[in-house]
């Protein structure tokens, strides 16, 4: 911890005509010096001794009240110059400067222009720095427009209780608790740095802990008989249809998520002495997977390696919109029956809201790989090791997947659809 040498002298500016003159803070620091004016205007008469006289009232304040307040000033030069050897970071007597203004002269509509700035700053240059995507950085901006929406003199002070039970209450008109939690936490990763930067912080936010139950979501997958549903039904009219169909079956005896199939390559499946080995990097949780490719996924993959697509992908898939179309026309085709009730939560409230189950969409199929699994017995860590499941990331370091455990997810995956086939 380097030791910071300063002195702070209280002093008056030359008085005006009217005989008026400020007190101000003289901060010195390594050669260099900065007026911290303190918002104090008196006679010399009422000034002694580096105080306000005793017994004056100044502009209706008494000098008592105002001496208390220089001391307080003083006390935050004195910290800031503590917070800067504590985290061994130069002293900048500008940036003092604006942060003593902020704190005991701005205004509430000058410190609501700083917070707005600060916080725009913060999402341009963490975007850069973090590779932020368009799309998440547009999320940030929604949470810094909202917070303007909500209170347009927001500032450093206003995150109070009472200020986030409002706009809690603002922010339940439109969303559900799950992007209202979304919300708070993009809040609290900004503040938490502005804490850093010694930004005049409210503390009552970080004590601010509301509790909003998340959305009771069912499970949406297939399941066994629904996928042989799919693979028998006759689309050799619809080659769209058909191409889309083996598709999404394809995605389910392999987890690969949209995105991850999309760019699935020739090289990434190898063929040895008759069986499908397949390994690709997921795009999302950037890890590499590797295993056997099960019965159904490798006829597939058969069924259309005569094919040859621009830039050596596996296969031709539409946007994800349009798959996503073909899938809800598919599960009709199939007579996909029953449907999914969630239990949304906005604050207290419970809402419930029912989906069919024949609107399928792409992701089903990774969960219907998970959940045929589990079903079956495997480990869970197991699960999530070969599907790259990232509400497993965090136990990934302990658990190892060698080729025998893969090997048993295949397993199971092919034994119960070759059940299925023989109607047992």
């Amino acid at each position: 911890m380097a030791i910071q040498k300063y002195s702070i002298k209280r002093d008056l500016t030359p008085p005006t005509k009217a005989g008026v003159s400020s007190v101000r803070l003289r901060v010195s620091s390594r050669c260099k010096r900065v007026d911290l004016h303190t918002g104090i205007t008196l006679t010399d008469k009422q000034w002694k001794n580096d105080r306000v006289k005793q017994g004056c009232i100044v502009n209706g304040v008494e000098s008592n009240l105002l001496n208390d307040l220089l001391r307080e000033q003083e006390e935050f030069v004195s910290t800031y110059f503590n917070n800067c050897a504590l985290r061994n970071e130069p002293i900048n007597l500008e940036e003092l400067k604006k942060q003593f203004n902020y704190t005991f002269k701005d205004t509430a509509e000058t410190r609501s222009e700083e917070f707005f700035y600060i916080m725009n700053s913060y999402i341009e240059n963490t975007a850069q720095t973090k590779s932020w995507g368009d799309r998440y950085k547009d999320e940030w901006k929604r949470v810094m427009e909202g917070l303007r929406s909500y209170k347009s003199s927001t500032n450093w002070s206003s995150l109070s209780e009472s200020y986030m039970n409002g706009y809690l209450q603002f922010l339940s008109q439109t969303m559900l608790n799950d992007k209202m939690k979304k919300n708070l936490e993009k809040i609290r990763e900004f503040l938490n740095w502005a804490k850093l930067k010694k930004y005049p912080v409210n503390d009552d936010f970080f004590l601010y802990k509301p509790k909003l139950p998340s959305t009771d979501k069912a499970v949406r997958y297939l399941t066994i008989d629904e996928v042989s549903s799919l693979i028998s039904l006759d689309l050799s009219a619809n080659r769209s249809l058909e191409e889309t169909r083996d598709y999404f079956i394809f995605q389910c005896f392999t987890a690969l998520r949209y995105s991850d199939f999309k760019k699935l390559k020739r090289h990434h499946i190898e063929e040895k002495d008759g069986v499908y080995f397949m390994e690709t990097f997921t795009k999302k949780d950037k890890d590499r997977i590797q295993f056997r490719l099960p019965k159904v996924a490798a006829t597939i993959y058969q069924k259309y390696s005569d094919y040859e697509y621009d830039n050596d992908v596996a296969f031709c898939v539409l946007s994800n919109q349009k798959f996503n179309n073909h899938l809800k026309e598919l599960g009709a085709l199939a007579n996909i029956q029953g449907e999914y009730v969630d239990y949304n939560r906005r604050l207290s409230a419970v809402e419930e809201e029912r989906s069919l189950r024949r609107d399928i969409q792409d992701h089903d199929a990774r969960r219907t790989f998970i959940v045929t699994a589990l079903n079956e017995g495997i480990d869970l860590s197991t699960i999530a090791l070969l599907t790259s499941h990232s509400d497993m990331k965090a136990m990934m370091p302990y658990i190892k997947l060698h080729l025998k455990g893969a090997g048993k997810v295949i397993d199971a995956i092919d034994a119960v659809f070759d059940k299925a086939e023989d109607g047992e």
